[in-house]
């Protein structure tokens, strides 16, 4: 019964939602069974299922089997919608992401830039989902030394983020670290710094001073510092750090040794 398909998928949806990744993906295989049953190997809501049998497999980790789920789903979309459907997109970046986990970095860029090409073609220049997958492949640019290229794909998913969501959403705190990470890869501190103190105060905003995610940012802008050979301010940053860690119950052990290094550092100049 096809009911019966859709309700058990659905279910298998609130499991994955909720993190039972277990019953989540015995829901969308059962769900599968009966829709092969009903509709046969080659439809599009059996593509669909294999997407959200996919998406367990990438999460828990499992990549081949969520690159033999995504592939079919690919192979499905494109003969039964066409190469330049969004569906397709989806695909292709699903693909490109179980890529970029493996490290096969040059597929990962093949299969986001297909992405990429559908989504603006579908859904212009100044889309969410356009920014996503910039997003992604400027992360696989920047593993691969090719920083100039990942930059313009993080200032234009910084540019969407910030016209869509505003200017303080949470969405550009990741696209305002991977920035600042890569200048500080090539040696500019104040522009490092910049994107850093920029983050923080996003994060500072919605998490508040005490969490954890002020924290790293706060490690991050320490960092930096240290660079700069600004030991004492370092220090107070990470002298901060290690209290909001404490405070929640967090692994400290790389905090303290930073701290120890300025401490050594300074002991011998």
């Amino acid at each position: 019964n096809l009911d019966i398909a859709v309700t058990t998928e659905t279910i298998g949806i609130c499991y994955f939602n909720k993190g039972d990744y277990i019953n989540a993906i015995k829901s969308f295989e059962e769900s599968l069974r009966v829709k092969q049953l009903c509709l046969g190997l080659d439809h599009v809501d059996v593509a669909t299922t294999l997407n959200n049998i996919g998406n367990v497999h990438y999460t828990l980790g499992n990549s081949k089997a969520a690159m033999k789920s995504y592939g079919r789903a690919l192979e499905l979309k494109r003969l039964l919608l066409g190469p330049d459907h969004l569906d397709v997109a989806t695909m292709l970046n699903n693909i490109g992401s179980v890529y970029a986990e493996e490290r096969s970095d040059e597929k990962a860029m093949e299969y986001y830039l297909e992405a990429l090409k559908v989504r603006r073609k579908k859904l212009g220049d100044d889309n969410l989902t356009v920014a996503t997958t910039q997003f992604n492949l400027g992360e696989v640019y920047a593993k691969t030394g090719y920083l100039d290229k990942a930059l313009e794909c993080f200032r234009e998913t910084l540019r969407i983020r910030s016209i869509k969501l505003g200017k303080y959403s949470t969405e550009i705190v990741r696209v305002l670290d991977s920035m600042a990470r890569i200048f500080l890869a090539d040696g500019e501190l104040e522009r490092s710094l910049e994107y850093f103190a920029d983050s923080y105060r996003v994060t500072e905003k919605h998490f508040g001073s005490d969490s954890m995610e002020a924290a790293l940012t706060l490690e991050n802008i320490a960092i930096v510092r240290i660079e700069q050979g600004l030991h004492d301010i370092a220090m107070k940053a990470l002298e901060e750090v290690l209290r909001i860690k404490r405070s929640r119950g967090a692994d400290a052990s790389m905090t303290t040794t930073r701290m120890r290094s300025i401490q050594e550092f300074c002991s011998n100049a």
